[in-house]
């Protein structure tokens, strides 16, 4: 399970700037019962439920500003499909195109600093696109239109 956020300002403290996200399972419990006496779902015992509550300290846009200095799409969105990677540093590099749903649909191996690479393959939609070079990845948002 991955998740990444990107974060915004929401004000001047931490707690103001929070995240907080509640699931829970959908599975009858026999001790988890409304009034009416049909099974739950979880409602009626909220400490059963799975939660988690991120802090963040420092700017929102650390981890944009780390990743724009290593490679740089366009255009974003791809409306025909191709567009550009420039790779920051040169060398020789993987990336990747990962589905909303996570799943590998496309690899390159990038051996210049300027790689024109091919989308029109792929429905429209959002995709991650990932690089890995010199033993770190590196991820940005990919939009084909």
């Amino acid at each position: 399970m991955a998740f990444i956020m990107l974060g915004e300002d929401q004000g001047p403290s931490i707690v103001e700037n929070a995240r907080e996200f509640t699931s829970f399972e959908n599975i009858a419990d026999p001790d988890d019962v409304d009034p009416d006496g049909n099974p739950g779902d979880g409602t009626n015992h909220p400490e059963r439920r799975p939660f988690i509550q991120i802090y963040h300290q420092g700017p929102a846009s650390a981890i944009q500003d780390v990743t724009s200095s290593v490679f740089k799409v366009y255009p974003n969105p791809a409306r025909d499909g191709q567009f550009t990677l420039n790779l920051m540093n040169g060398g020789v590099a993987q990336a990747e195109i990962i589905s909303a749903s996570g799943e590998v649909v496309g690899t390159y191996t990038l051996n210049q600093p300027t790689n024109f690479l091919d989308a029109t393959k792929f429905p429209t939609g959002m995709y991650i696109i990932k690089v890995i070079q010199d033993g770190e990845s590196y991820t940005k948002k990919l939009v084909i239109e």
